[in-house]
């Protein structure tokens, strides 16, 4: 099966491998020519794959028209807030026959729009779906057993994802709440801050688990209103990247949130999950709610709440 990933970043990068490791034709576009000549001259992408040797034989090009001509599906792995530039350059080659593929997660800075909403604007009548799932870019090199969730309502890209995966270790599940599937992976990324800032001053399990459950219930509650299912919150997308990001100090939303407590102030640089924050408030001032989880977030990084005050918000 051929294949184009745009992105050379660790997520796009270790998809290629593993493509390339069960024999699927894959070629890799980057913009950027430094990134281009170290995976093509040393086989290495060091700043986003430390110590990681890709496939010599990984084809790599900086010419957009040859990435994603002829290819049966285009999988997009750049930052959400590329995604609008990337589409308008491949709007010129692509048909009606072209099939997209996204793994780019959270919110457009500027507009709070998720990939499908501006992949809506731009491109109308091309077939697609988005991926998502609880997955380290670095281990899903090593083809391990792992799951993830397509969202498409598209037959055609769902059977060639299909056909990408049925080689790897991966399993997939599918739905078709695209929106929903979208949000989760913006939620996700603003509730680890609360985990971060959590498990900073309570470092039990206990407490970890006890402020899952209360996560996973504010996503039930927050994916209809925000044009999801309810029921997406319980896939791989879902709870399982709620559980990922939520508990892993690798994520750097968790680490945002424990400087907070910390008040390392010198190392709080913006995060996924903050930006995405802006975007939740607004989303629910139009639904005229006033008390959320997201709004305790709001006031936990403004300062304008202590942390037992936040407490006993979430405990009501």
């Amino acid at each position: 099966m051929k294949v184009a990933i745009l992105g050379s970043g660790a997520f796009g990068l270790s998809l290629a491998t593993l493509f390339k490791k069960c024999s699927h034709d894959v070629t890799i576009y980057t913009a950027i020519e430094e990134e281009y000549k170290e995976i093509v001259e040393k086989h290495t992408h060091e700043k986003v794959l430390k110590g990681v040797f890709l496939d010599q034989d990984l084809k790599v090009t900086m010419k957009i028209e040859e990435a994603v001509k002829g290819q049966d599906l285009i999988l997009i792995a750049v930052p959400t807030n590329i995604v609008r530039i990337i589409l308008n350059d491949i709007k010129p080659f692509l048909t009606k026959e072209s099939c997209l593929l996204f793994v780019s997660k959270g919110l457009e800075e500027k507009s709070g729009k998720t990939v499908s909403e501006i992949k809506e604007e731009i491109i109308k009548d091309t077939l697609y779906g988005c991926l998502a799932g609880p997955t380290f870019a670095k281990e899903l090199l090593e083809n391990i057993p792992a799951g993830m969730t397509l969202a498409t309502k598209d037959v055609e890209v769902k059977e060639k994802v299909q056909r990408l995966f049925n080689p790897t270790k991966v399993e997939l599940e599918i739905i078709e709440d695209i929106l929903g599937l979208e949000y989760c992976g913006a939620i996700k990324n603003t509730l680890a801050i609360l985990m971060g800032a959590f498990l900073t001053k309570y470092s039990y399990d206990t407490v970890k688990n006890y402020l899952l459950v209360k996560m996973l219930r504010e996503e039930e509650r927050l994916l209809p209103l925000f044009g999801g299912k309810s029921e997406t919150a319980m896939t791989y997308a879902g709870i399982g990247d709620l559980y990922l990001t939520c508990t892993s100090n690798k994520s750097r939303n968790f680490t945002y949130g424990a400087n907070l407590i910390l008040k390392k102030e010198e190392e709080l640089t913006t995060v996924e999950g903050k930006n995405a924050l802006t975007s939740f408030l607004s989303l629910l001032e139009e639904k005229k709610i006033t008390t959320s989880i997201f709004h305790d977030i709001k006031l936990l990084i403004d300062d304008e709440i202590t942390f037992d005050e936040m407490l006993e918000h979430l405990r009501k």
